[in-house]
């Protein structure tokens, strides 16, 4: 086999890597027109948002966010689902649209109220991660399930869903059916 020239290599290595940075460039599809379920709390109304903007609410208060969806939880008895991710993470934007999609959708409709929270790069609302044992040191998207009154029932925080992006919707709804309140 012929060995390409130095030179040679490294232009056509040039070009490869414009061709693929072209192609993270480009938008994301339109996700317009999904709309959220009725029982998210008011920082967690978009859950595939502008994909331009992504879908973590970066002004929302997640402790007013968290307060509100334990009021409704403890209304309702469902689960509050807490979700920590970014805008720039694309296995948290990954698993925001398995969030608009069925079955995904309809059980977190009917088992939960899910609460979006951003975490920036790592450096945002870290009190409220804190005070869910940091699931976030192992990579986002990170989970965190509660009962009405609190009680924490899973944590993600070894990284379970830092690479959904190679999941498939199947997984993150039966890890979510697993853990939803038991119907009846």
């Amino acid at each position: 086999m012929q060995r390409l020239p130095h030179r040679l290599f490294a232009g056509v290595m040039v070009v490869g890597i414009a061709f693929i940075l072209a192609a993270c460039d480009q938008p994301a599809p339109s996700t317009r027109g999904i709309e959220s379920t009725p029982s998210l709390p008011p920082g967690a109304t978009r859950i595939v948002g502008d994909p331009q903007k992504g879908p973590y609410d970066e002004k929302a208060d997640p402790v007013q966010d968290i307060a509100t969806a334990f009021t409704q939880a403890k209304a309702d008895n469902k689960y509050v689902l807490l979700d920590f991710g970014a805008n720039w993470c694309l296995d948290c934007i990954v698993l925001s649209r398995y969030y608009a999609t069925d079955p995904v959708k309809s059980l977190i409709a009917r088992s939960y109220h899910l609460v979006l929270i951003d975490v920036g790069n790592f450096d945002t609302h870290l009190d409220v991660v804190n005070q869910y044992g940091n699931p976030i040191e192992n990579g986002i998207p990170a989970l965190v399930i509660l009962d009405p009154a609190g009680k924490v029932l899973v944590t993600t925080k070894a990284g379970e869903f830092a690479d959904a992006r190679s999941m498939s919707a199947k997984q993150v709804f039966d890890f979510l059916q697993k853990w939803a309140p038991k119907q009846g």
